[in-house]
């Protein structure tokens, strides 16, 4: 049977048509509306664009201007050009680790049992699939092109431009798309290449492990040109020699034709490698290999990052880890070690920024001056720290029907998932309290304090997400990963209250002569804050059950 090759371009033309609808709409346009009117409205709408665009980048382009300036020593457009070829390696070197380890075309569920399944075409497959994934990778490049393009301008006009000047801006712009485009295409379609080099049929994918060998010894290289200049002439030769064309004001005719037509080279090399090996790649093991890559990028067309984080964790907590050994001690303990265990196997950069964030705010509190700053300070540090103590215990109420029948006391159930953040929490701010170093019976204070301080953020935040819990919801295991509520204003203001009230006291005293014994009263009234914190947060879990 012949490959079937059209149902794949209607394919294809369909979905970029849709995601094209889908971004008019946002803009403010209707792509259905066929009438009279909107018609004459789109007229408006891309002069609109065209000029808010405009604006934009001369606005930047200034301002990028006045950076260069100074950096480029006289010669802004050889360092327009090396940040562009660096960034063009950079960017290959990433996008080449990529492919050499996951198919780089995205297939959903549905392609994987419609399409993949089928006697389609694989080159047109993998081109289809090239196209649509390049339109979104283009944007940031042809973007910043034409920001370093109205920059250039800037610089060559001395700053004396006007709207007389804008078909010079244009020009430079569109010689810089020229050249840039089908560079980044051509490079990409290659690396796109690979990436089906590696999933051709009866071959396995640990056969094409040599291709990732490559990468490690082409990122030194990079580096080293970042401190050689002379090694940075040889390894960025095949990106600097086109990208001249694409700023370089002082080339004639042949000369910018030579490098203009390295980059179309270099495009129609890259199309051909795709298309040759493209046509023996096996679909079904991309569709295998990227079936979460799509889940992901859906959630992320729907802002849905909450999603998009439970997918990577389950990632990471398969089998892709060995069995944990569990301590000796049983009970409650099993449970502390099970979030300390998923806690570590969790961990990802923008946690590690945010208990950062905690840290540095913490560091605020002790070096502000003023109490009523500090106060400030205090609130944003508990709130931002409510909503990260509770970060495991939304991931168990998540399993509640599993949770609910554990024989483990209900005041247990509830402390150890925030044992572990709440011993963080305590642990950065008494570091932030010994490198600012405060004055003595302010510093003991503070220290005393902090673990009521803390807890009042964790219970506080824990009152509001359990207060929102509902029964149906968390029952369904399906959707309760995802619906398990967050932490809200309500439950921003019972943390500002609970940790401001002592807080708030304690830096009132310090700021005061004889303010000794209003501090030392902070210390029960956190306590019993606490402890009045604990037993709602209680009642409201009994409540859930």
């Amino acid at each position: 049977m012949l490959p079937d090759e059209g149902s794949v371009w209607v394919l294809f033309r369909r979905r970029t048509f849709s995601r094209l609808a889908y971004w008019l709409r946002v803009l403010g346009f209707d792509p259905r509306d066929r009438s009279l009117t909107n018609l004459l409205y789109f007229v408006y709408f891309c002069v609109f664009w065209l000029i808010w665009a405009v604006a934009v980048f001369a606005m930047l382009g200034s301002a990028l201007a006045q950076i260069f300036g100074p950096l480029a020593a006289g010669q802004p457009t050889s360092m327009a050009t090396l940040i562009v070829a660096f960034i063009l390696a950079g960017w290959g070197l990433i996008k080449l680790w990529q492919v050499t380890g996951c198919s780089p075309f995205v297939f959903s569920e549905a392609d994987a049992y419609l399409l993949c399944q089928t006697p389609v075409s694989r080159r047109s497959v993998g081109f289809a699939w090239f196209l649509m994934d390049w339109f979104g990778a283009v944007i940031p490049f042809a973007a910043g092109a034409i920001l370093i393009s109205f920059a250039l301008t800037d610089i060559a006009l001395s700053g004396a431009a006007d709207i007389q000047s804008l078909p010079t801006y244009f020009a430079s712009s569109l010689r810089s798309l020229a050249v840039i485009l089908p560079l980044q295409m051509g490079l990409q379609a290659g690396l796109y290449g690979l990436g089906a080099l590696r999933l051709r049929r009866n071959r396995s994918t640990s056969q094409s492990f040599w291709l990732r060998l490559i990468v490690p010894p082409l990122g030194l290289g990079l580096l080293a040109a970042l401190f050689f200049p002379d090694w940075r002439t040889l390894v960025l030769a095949p990106l600097i020699f086109p990208l001249q064309a694409a700023f370089g004001d002082a080339l004639s005719s042949t000369e910018w034709l030579s490098r203009a037509g390295l980059a179309i080279l270099i495009l129609a090399l890259g199309v051909t490698i795709l298309l040759i090996w493209a046509s023996r790649m096996h679909l079904g093991r991309a569709a295998q290999e990227t079936r979460l890559i799509s889940v992901t990028r859906l959630a992320r067309s729907f802002i849905n990052y909450e999603l998009i984080e439970n997918i990577q964790r389950q990632s990471r907590l398969k089998a892709t880890h060995s069995p944990s050994r569990l301590p000796a001690m049983g009970g409650v303990w099993i449970m502390v070690w099970k979030n300390l265990v998923q806690s570590r196997r969790a961990l990802q950069a923008s946690m590690v920024l945010r208990w950062g964030l905690v840290f540095f705010l913490s560091i605020g509190i002790f070096l502000s001056s003023g109490w009523i700053v500090q106060l400030i300070m205090g609130g944003l540090w508990a709130v931002l720290l409510g909503s990260l103590t509770t970060g495991q215990l939304r991931r168990d109420l998540a399993h509640w029907w599993l949770l609910r029948s554990l024989p483990i006391k209900d005041t247990h159930l509830l402390l150890a998932p925030l044992a572990p953040a709440w011993g963080l929490g305590v642990f950065l701010g008494w570091l932030a309290l010994a490198l600012t170093n405060p004055s003595l019976p302010f510093g003991f204070l503070m220290a005393a304090l902090f673990p009521f301080l803390v807890a009042c953020a964790a219970l506080g935040s824990t009152h509001d997400i359990l207060d929102q819990a509902k029964i149906q919801v968390l029952m369904a295991p399906g959707i309760a990963g995802e619906n398990v509520p967050r932490q809200n204003i309500q439950g921003a203001l019972i943390i500002l209250i609970s940790v401001g009230f002592p807080l708030g006291l304690l830096t009132w005293s310090s700021s005061h002569p004889g303010g000794f014994v209003w501090g030392l009263l902070s210390l029960p009234i956190a306590a019993l804050i606490t402890l009045l914190l604990l037993r709602s947060v209680v009642s409201v879990y009994r409540w859930i059950s």
